[in-house]
C-alpha cells in the first residue's frame, strides 16, 4: 500500500465462517522504499454497520521492520452472523484499519465490505 493522503484504501475482502483470516500488510514511503513499521499500532474492527457497538477485532503483529501480519481469528468469524449464501446482506459487514506512527495522529488507513461466506464443509 503506497501512502496517498488523508482518503483511506478501499479493500473488500472475503472471509469464510469459521476460518482464520490473514493478509499482510507493508506500506510504501513516497520513494518507493518500505517504511519501517516498528513502533508504529495497527487497529481494525469489524462491524455489522459502523455504529454498531459490537465488534470483532483483526489482531496486528510485526513479523519484520516492514511487514505486518493482519489476522481475524477463527473465533471471531464463529460468532459473526451469516446469511445462507454470499450474496445474502446479512453476510455483509463493514471494517476499517487505523494507523498510529510515532508522534502523529491515529489515521484511517484502510477500509471497506467484508463478506462472510458459509462454510461448505
Amino acid at each position: 500500500m503506497t501512502i496517498l493522503g488523508p482518503k483511506p484504501k478501499r479493500a473488500d475482502i472475503y472471509i469464510t465462517k469459521g476460518l482464520k483470516w490473514t493478509k499482510t500488510l507493508r506500506i510504501k514511503d513516497v520513494d518507493g522504499s518500505y517504511l519501517d513499521l516498528t513502533g508504529h499500532t495497527f487497529v481494525g474492527k469489524v462491524r455489522k454497520k459502523y455504529t454498531d457497538v459490537t465488534s470483532y477485532d483483526f489482531v496486528f503483529t510485526l513479523v519484520s521492520s516492514t511487514t505486518i501480519e493482519w489476522v481475524l481469528p477463527a473465533a471471531a468469524s464463529t460468532v459473526m452472523a451469516v446469511g445462507c449464501s454470499e450474496n445474502d446482506p446479512s453476510s455483509k459487514y463493514v471494517y476499517d484499519v487505523v494507523w498510529t506512527r510515532p508522534g502523529n495522529d491515529p489515521v484511517c488507513i484502510i477500509k471497506g465490505f467484508v463478506t462472510l461466506s458459509p462454510k461448505a464443509s
